[in-house]
């Protein structure tokens, strides 16, 4: 069957953590693939497509905020795929900068994706707008 799937998929995604938060916050990460499209906290891949994500990162240093947390990824809504060092260590313009990940997590069509951030650090006197981007090679 032929399908006129991308190659590659840009994920959006974004949390807040609450200003004064403590260390071990947990927060529910919104995703959305397109910046005119509603966020969801779960994302189902694309029937007829499998999804291996590429790649994790921030696209500037003030991305990973105050908080600086980790990114916990879930599939189907409940197994944990694994957790992202601190999003400070993630900026994409660090070409030493350490993957997201040993293995490459990959989700089939009807898959959910979800995620969370864990805060690392104490967030200060403001709310943390955190903002991440996942880079999906398209199967």
């Amino acid at each position: 069957m032929a399908t006129n799937a991308p190659d590659s998929v840009i994920l959006i995604n974004t949390a807040t953590i609450a200003a004064a938060s403590a260390v071990g916050t947990i927060d529910n990460v919104n995703i959305t693939d397109s910046p005119e499209l509603s966020t969801v906290t779960r994302f189902i891949v694309p029937e007829g497509q499998n999804w291996i994500l590429e790649d994790l990162y921030i696209s500037t240093a003030g991305g990973a905020a105050t908080a600086d947390p980790v990114v916990r990824v879930f599939k189907g809504g409940g197994r944990i795929m694994g957790t992202t060092p601190p999003l400070s260590n993630l900026l994409i313009s660090n070409n030493s900068r350490p993957p997201y990940s040993n293995v490459k997590f990959m989700f089939r069509g009807g898959e959910s994706l979800s995620m969370q951030t864990i805060s690392t650090v104490a967030a200060g006197g403001a709310a943390n707008n955190i903002t991440f981007f996942i880079r999906v090679r398209v199967v």
